[in-house]
This record gives structure tokens, sequence and C-alpha cells, in this order.
């Protein structure tokens, strides 16, 4: 556990924020759909990242299950047509 968050730490006392300003308009725009009341904060490097990864994985998520969706609206779609031709 050590190993994992002695570099966070390290890495949240950097001068330079980089992943906070990163990541504050994707959680922004998650937070005004979802949570409408929620102010969103900047955050350090380290504790960005520990927030960005778990973010960037539910927005695969999202993707593929849209896209399996669109995928199977699509075949549904294309199985009705093709039975009036």
């Amino acid at each position: 556990m050590a190993l994992v968050l002695v570099p966070l730490v390290w890495l949240d006392q950097a001068k330079v924020q980089i992943v906070g300003y990163v990541l504050f308009p994707v959680e922004y725009a998650m937070n005004a759909a979802l949570f409408p009341g929620v102010t969103t904060p900047l955050r350090g490097n380290g504790t960005a990242l520990l927030i960005l990864v778990p973010t960037l994985a539910l927005l695969a998520l999202a993707y593929a299950a849209l896209r399996s969706l669109y995928a199977f609206v699509r075949a549904a779609f294309h199985h009705v047509i093709g039975r009036y031709r």
C-alpha cells in the first residue's frame, strides 16, 4: 500500500498541477448532468489521478453499452425491414 501512496502523495504535492486541470472539465460535466447541486473542486495531481482512472473506466463502459445497444437496434430494424421486402 505504501508503494502506491508515497508516489501519489509526492505527485499531489508537486507545484505543477496537470492532472487536476485535465480531470476538472470531465468531472464538472458529469456532475452537472447527474448531480446538479454538487460543486466540483479542482483537485491535486494525485487525487485527480485516483479519480480519473475509475472515471475513464465508467466512460468506456458507457461507450461499450451504447455501441452494443446501437448494434442490437440496428439488427432488429434490419430483421423487421427484411420481412416486409
